[in-house]
């Protein structure tokens, strides 16, 4: 333990000041180390303790200061006259360090020296600075304990530059929001006190954002960044204080709301957020409108950790989306093995192909002047070893997640152009050209060298290309227009016909009408199967054709279900129909019977 002795004996007394220079209170001819006289030596300490550029003050047992240097001056705005009026608990402590500071500082009295990195002193404006304290005992020549000596260190400038780099490490730079790291600690500490605390409730609401790609890369990286940072500060307006709002990553954002009573208040904060996201956002002089995909999950699911609630809550939000997004969703267990049903199925759908599960169904095309068959539309089929006929409904979303629909749609193009090959080398008349359509994904359209392997699947098939038509959705082309308008008019002069599948539920349709160069415009069933009982849909309908008729394009009304539909449709002048009232999804065998009956509608 190091050891401090001041310059001079000492008697006992209630107050012990460090002696101003040509003062001393030792005996007249003490003489320390036998070199000099002993005010001479306390001349120099005192010199040396107003001159030291470390902020110190020395202290008696009843917490009195006696001695204040300038350096403790500048740092703490205290005069040495107006301190030496008050004890240290009285000016340096806060409130609730008054008793932890006294115990402490008193504890030099027994002759302990005291080192503590971090401490918070207040000043005189009021004010709470940081401190690195380091503290003596100050002793006679008789080796008594007269008093203590502090020295501070001002940690203030140390500790905001460790919160900026912290606030670096643990936040998002674009909106400076908490990371998916701090988030997670944040969730930690709510189920920590969930399981501390009876009834005390929260909810994790994960947030991802419709469309923000498109947005992104058709206006540009600025304006999504403005988009983001716009979105952070209206979910910060939606929360109370104490919740927490992060980014996790790309357009995710995470919400941990703290003490709500009820699953109701979760999702009325759902609803805000919702409401006042709809609301457009400026970026580039352009108005953006953004919708947001919403998964809850409450404290009662019974987690343990804070993976937990974001893996349930991500399932969630992915059950919105699916749901047909703009919506939340409020995680149940049963989620969960739903989801453990999906891996299953996925695991088999790998290995479908392989297993000749997967077939080809065909629906028939009519064309509504003549009521003949023109064509087939392509549908896949899966039949299970032990699930049977599995629906597309279930099967396509998880090929469409997993990348699977891109060799399973590469598959679908195969057999398609092979069995259009069979049929136009049969003795079928010339004058009524069998044509088949096949779907293409939107994640198989943006494949590299897609038009050429489109051009090498037809050559090895033998069939002719101008029988074939490719559907694609609007989500297709949205994400690449320029490249999607090369891609189009590749396959449209390879002889290919381009048909834009499910019009009228896409976003900004019209737009693109007259950039590509579609051939068939197929009018979705949503539409079509509620003409005859709902007259906006009837309208719809027919300002549809009446676009295709303009811009010279065949249109195809899909869900034709009743006769009163075709009806309908022919008054239209609607060009073609396809529906279960004509027929259902056949195989090729039964596809081709039906064409040699040469049915008409």
């Amino acid at each position: 333990m190091r050891r401090f002795s001041l310059p001079w004996p000492s008697t006992p007394r209630t107050e012990t000041a460090l002696p101003n220079a040509g003062e001393s209170s030792a005996p007249k001819n003490a003489l320390p180390n036998g070199h000099q006289s002993a005010s001479g030596t306390a001349s120099q300490f005192a010199e040396l303790f107003q001159g030291l550029p470390i902020a110190c003050f020395s202290f008696n047992a009843q917490g009195r200061i006696l001695d204040w240097n300038p350096a403790a001056e500048a740092l703490y705005g205290w005069s040495a006259r107006d301190i030496k009026t008050k004890t240290l608990w009285q000016s340096l402590a806060r409130p609730e360090d008054n008793n932890p500071l006294r115990q402490q500082l008193l504890r030099v009295f027994t002759g302990d020296s005291l080192s503590v990195e971090e401490q918070q002193f207040l000043c005189a404006d009021g004010t709470t600075i940081t401190v690195s304290t380091n503290t003596f005992p100050l002793h006679d020549a008789y080796d008594n304990i007269v008093s203590g000596l502090t020295a501070c260190v001002d940690m203030s400038g140390r500790k905001k530059a460790e919160e900026r780099l912290e606030r670096h490490a643990f936040h998002d730079r674009l909106t400076g929001l908490p990371d998916r790291t701090l988030f997670l600690e944040s969730v930690e500490a709510a189920l920590r006190k969930s399981r501390q605390k009876e009834g005390h409730e929260f909810a994790v609401l994960l947030l991802n954002l419709d469309r923000f790609k498109v947005a992104n890369e058709s206006l540009g990286h600025g304006a999504g960044d403005q988009v983001l940072i716009s979105t952070a500060r209206k979910l910060e307006a939606c929360v109370a204080p104490g919740d927490v709002v992060a980014r996790l990553g790309g357009d995710e954002f995470a919400l941990l709301l703290e003490r709500i009573n009820n699953d109701e208040e979760a999702i009325q904060t759902a609803e805000r957020i919702q409401k006042r996201l709809s609301l457009p956002i400026t970026a580039n002089r352009q108005e953006i409108f953004i919708s947001v995909s919403i998964g809850i999950v409450t404290a009662r699911i019974g987690h343990t950790r804070a993976e937990e609630v974001l893996r349930d809550a991500h399932s969630a939000m992915d059950r919105a989306k699916a749901s047909g997004k703009a919506r939340y969703e409020i995680f149940d267990k049963g989620m969960t093995s739903r989801v453990g049903s999906s891996l299953q199925m996925e695991a088999d759908l790998r290995r479908a192909l392989g297993r000749f599960e997967l077939r080809l169904d065909y629906q028939p095309i009519v064309s509504l002047s003549t009521g003949i068959i023109d064509g087939f539309e392509c549908l896949i089929r899966w039949h299970h070893p032990t699930r049977g006929l599995v629906s597309p409904g279930q099967f396509i979303p998880i090929a469409e997640e997993t990348g699977l629909i891109i060799p399973i749609g590469f598959w679908a193009l195969k057999e398609a152009c092979s069995q259009l090959a069979k049929w136009q080398s049969g003795n079928r008349p010339r004058a009524l050209p069998l044509t088949v359509a096949v779907n293409i994904s939107p994640k198989q359209f943006v494949q590299p060298n897609f038009v050429e392997q489109i051009k090498q699947i037809i050559k090895r098939s033998g069939a002719d290309p101008s029988y074939l038509k490719l559907e694609i959705t609007e989500s297709a082309i949205m994400d690449n227009t320029e490249a999607a308008i090369e891609m189009v008019t590749q396959l449209k002069a390879s002889g290919i016909k381009i048909c834009l599948d499910d019009f009228g539920t896409g976003y900004s349709s019209l737009s693109y009408l007259h950039r590509f160069p579609f051939n068939v415009l197929k009018i979705d069933q949503s539409f079509v199967s509620h003409m005859d009982s709902d007259a906006k849909n009837e309208e719809i309908v027919r300002t549809i054709i009446a676009l295709g008729h303009n811009l010279n394009m065949d249109i195809v009304a899909e869900g034709v279900e009743r006769s009163t539909h075709l009806a309908q449709l022919r008054a239209l002048k609607c060009h073609y129909g396809q529906g279960y009232f004509f027929a259902g999804g056949m195989d090729a065998r039964n596809a081709q019977e039906l064409v040699t009956a040469n049915p008409q509608w």
